[in-house]
């Protein structure tokens, strides 16, 4: 393991494949931190539209996200729970999302200048 290239994902691998108990609970924990976490953030910042988590670590550990562990965390914050239940948790697969979100908004806000300068 530790002269594996990427530990990590080398134990996300073997826990997804069921092939090592002690990944399958390392994964479990890292699953149910990350779930606490990302309600943690939720709270933060009051995110009623949605959490959409990016990344690749995700993306590439979608069945054990889907797992209640993450969701039981996510929503374990007392009398809050309840505004948690409502905001809809997704997983963004797509690795490039974060270069075309800047590409789109450098787009709109050269179209607004150029429209803004036609104007004048």
């Amino acid at each position: 393991m530790s002269t594996a290239p990427d530990p990590p994902a080398l134990i996300s691998q073997m826990a997804l494949e069921g092939k090592a108990v002690i990944c399958d609970q390392t994964l479990s924990i890292f699953v149910s931190v990350f779930g606490a976490e990302t309600g943690n953030c939720a709270l933060n910042f009051m995110s009623t539209g949605g959490i959409f988590i990016g990344g690749s670590i995700a993306a590439k550990i979608v069945p054990k996200m889907k797992d209640p562990m993450f969701m039981e965390s996510f929503l374990d914050k007392g009398r809050m729970e309840t505004i948690l239940k409502d905001m809809p948790v997704k997983i963004v697969a797509n690795d490039d999302s974060g270069m075309i979100g800047a590409a789109r908004y450098t787009l709109v806000q050269k179209a607004f200048r150029t429209a803004s300068r036609a104007a004048e």
